[in-house]
Order: structure tokens, then sequence, then C-alpha cells
């Protein structure tokens, strides 16, 4: 069925009417983006598309166009759509022109509403707003006007409830913000002394390892070590304990210690101190072959060798069990053991603690210790290979001068083979030989 619908006056007049268009809306035809035919006051071939795009709305498959433009001093909106045959050819566009003057007083009328209401409600705000402040400001203001005339010398002052109240308020807050200040002063004085701390700690871990040296000479290496870690220029332990493994026992043996001098001239400057820590500290060289332990993991100096770990705790080495109640005896406090591990069979592990200062062991502290102790591993590990590898330099040498000397004197072994032979058959005769 084909639907031939003729365009005149009549039919756009019909076709605004049942689409409910307004009179300044106007139906048109265009040929090319050039005016064809319509209600448009404007002349017949005049240019509409000037620049148009396909509308983002358009449903997939139709061709929307959409322009603004003025004509005879009218805006309008502008929107298009293209006519083809039956072939596809293109035959014209149908567009409607949809006023802008309407659109333009709406929009002038809706900012000007709004402009209007904002006004409003910063009048509103601003007055509530005054009259609450000055209510709650009125102490306030009371109190700043009674501190000016005691400034000019007018002693006598009568303050209202309120007042006296706002003043209560005011110390509260300014004793609540004080010790605030103070609490916040304290804490940031413990982290600055924490990290004062860790920085002195990793320039003296820097200082050990440039100056120990446990490859060439482990005893002297280790005395000095020993040193370092009790040292206050060092770390500043009260104590160090070196304990060996013993393969052929399977225990640990107390062979060296180190105490820091700077404790050890305190407790002599007090003679309370030096009557309670006498023992603690001058006899460790007269129990030293007492302090032994097996190495197995039912005490903590065995689990930190075996495990390979540093074994670290806060408080008093009674409540923790150790293999020999002579390191109860020595008052350790505050430890930590150092596992320095060679190989399998040549290990050993030093004793570390805050004997008497008591001072707190921090994760910060122990993952410095782990570094230090991880390079000081790495050079014992290093003296074990090269170690091993002049051992079997030596024995390859031995070898090759061994095959060199027999090489060539079959004839003469095969002959003191068979002499010796005889003289075991017949037993010794100078007439044999």
């Amino acid at each position: 069925m084909i639907l031939d619908l003729p365009v005149s006056s009549y039919s756009i007049a019909n076709l605004r009417e049942f689409i409910g268009m307004n009179e300044e809306d106007k139906i048109l035809v265009s040929v090319a983006g050039h005016y064809q035919y319509g209600d448009l006051d404007y002349e017949t071939g005049g240019e509409l598309l000037d620049s148009f795009q396909i509308t983002r709305f358009a449903p997939e498959g139709f061709e929307y166009f959409f322009n603004q433009k003025e004509i005879n001093k009218h805006a309008y909106y502008m929107a298009f759509y293209k006519l083809r045959d039956i072939n596809g050819k293109y035959i014209a566009s149908l567009g409607v022109a949809i006023s802008k003057e309407k659109f333009l007083t709406t929009k002038y009328m809706m900012s000007a509403l709004m402009i209007f209401m904002v006004s409003i409600l910063i009048v509103i705000s601003t007055t509530v707003c005054t009259k609450l402040f000055a209510k709650l400001l009125q102490p306030l203001t009371a109190v700043l006007d009674a501190v000016y005339d005691i400034g000019r010398g007018n002693y006598k002052i009568n303050l209202e409830e309120d007042a006296v109240y706002e003043i209560r308020n005011l110390s509260n807050a300014m004793e609540k913000l004080a010790r605030n200040i103070s609490l916040k002063e304290n804490q940031l004085k413990l982290h600055n002394d924490s990290l004062e701390k860790n920085l002195n700690r990793i320039d003296a871990i820097q200082k050990i390892l440039m100056g120990v040296n446990l490859e060439q000479d482990f005893r002297v290496g280790m005395k000095g070590f020993l040193s370092a870690l009790t040292s206050e220029a060092g770390l500043g332990y009260s104590r160090a304990i070196h304990l060996e493994y013993d393969r052929e026992k399977n225990i640990l043996q107390a062979k060296n210690f180190a105490l820091n001098s700077s404790l050890v001239a305190e407790c002599l400057e007090d003679r309370e101190k030096l009557k309670v820590f006498s023992f603690q500290l001058h006899e460790i060289d007269r129990i030293l072959p007492l302090l032994k332990v097996s190495c197995d993991s039912s005490n903590y100096l065995g689990k930190s060798l075996n495990e390979n770990r540093i074994l670290y705790e806060n408080d008093k080495a009674y409540r923790f069990p150790f293999g020999n109640d002579l390191f109860h005896s020595l008052g350790i406090s505050h430890f930590i053991i150092l596992p320095l591990y060679r190989s399998e069979n040549v290990k050993s592990c030093i004793l570390i603690d805050y004997y008497i200062r008591e001072r707190e062991i921090t994760q910060e502290e122990i993952e410095l210790l782990t570094l230090l102790l991880l390079n000081l591993n790495i050079q014992l590990k290093n003296k074990e290979v090269e170690d091993r590898k002049l051992h079997l330099e030596r024995t390859f040498t031995m070898e090759k001068m061994s095959v060199h000397f027999m090489k060539g004197r079959e004839k003469l072994f095969s002959r003191i083979e068979s002499l010796v032979d005889k003289v075991e058959k017949n037993g010794y005769n100078k007439k044999l030989l």
C-alpha cells in the first residue's frame, strides 16, 4: 500500500496541529541542505545545513541531522531526516524548525528565579548565623570587655553566670589542649630518641663490618666483635658471651666474653651496686668453663643455633629454659641470641643482654642485627669455601705427584714386592739378600 501525501500549506498546517507544534515552529523540506518548501519565511534555495552533523541520539540505520540557525532575526533549532527512494537514492530531507525564543525566555526566567532564591537563602542564612553567633559569643564578649576594663585599672568587675561558665570552659579547654600538646611532645621525643638510636646502631654496624674480620683469624676477630657489641661507641650491650659447638660432645661451650666498660665503671663507683653485681660482672671468667649446654632445641641457645635464627626476649632469663642454671645466676635480662653458622659442624652463637639497664629490645634493632649477622655468616662461609678449595687443591697436587713418581718404575716396584714376599715367607736372611 502506498500513501501519497501532497506537500501543501494545508497539509503542513494539519501536520503541525497533529503533532502539537506552535505557530512559531515550522515544517519544511530541503534538498541537499537548501530550503525547498515549507512555511518557513525563507527564500527558496537558501542554505540551511552549513555545519550539520549526525546526532548521536539517532537509532542505528537512521540519518538524522540537526543545526541551529537564525533566519530573519528568529533563532531556530532544526532537525532533518533524509528521504530516499526504493533504490536508496537520496530525494530530499524532511525537517522541523523549533523556535528558540520560548526556550530562551524559559531559560532566562529559570536563571532569574534561581538567582532570586539563592539571594533569599544567603540573606536568611546570614541573618540566622549572625544572631546565633552573637548569642554564642555573648559570654566571651563579656569576658573580653572585663579583660579590657581590668587592663585600664577597673578591678570591680561583675560577670554574669554565663560569662563565668564560659571562663571555666575556656580554662578546661586550654588545660586539655596543653595536656595534648605535652603528650604529643613526649611522643615525638620518644620517636626522635628511637630514630637517633637506630641511626647510631646503623653507624656502629657499618664500623663493625669494616673493622671485624672473622676470615683471617676467627679467635682474634671474635674477640674484637664481642668488644664492639659491648662498647658504648658500638652497640652498647651490657655483656656478650660466645659459645662454640663441640661436635664430639654435641654441646655448646662458652669460650669468650666481653663486658661493657662503662657499666663496670658505673658499678665500681656505686658501692651498693658493686656488692650486688660483683659476681655477675667480675666472676664470669671463673665460671666460663662451666657455661655449657646441650645443642638441642630444649633450650634457647640450642634452639637458636638449630633453627639458625635470632631469638630475643624483653624479660628475665630465669623465665626461659637455658639448659644450665648458671646462666640464670648471671642475672641475664632482656637478652638476644645470635647464631653464627659456618658449616654443619663449625658453628657457634653469641648471648648478649641489657644487664642492669634493661632497655627495651625493638623490632628495628633485631632487623639491624639480622643484617649484621648475615654479613658475618657470609664471611664465615667464604672462609669455609676457601679452606675446602685449598684442601682439594692440596689433595689433587699430592695425587698428581704420586702418579708422576710411580710412572716408569713398575719393574722396580714389582721386584720390591717380590722381595718383600720372600722376606715374609722365609724370614729375614742375609743370604736371601
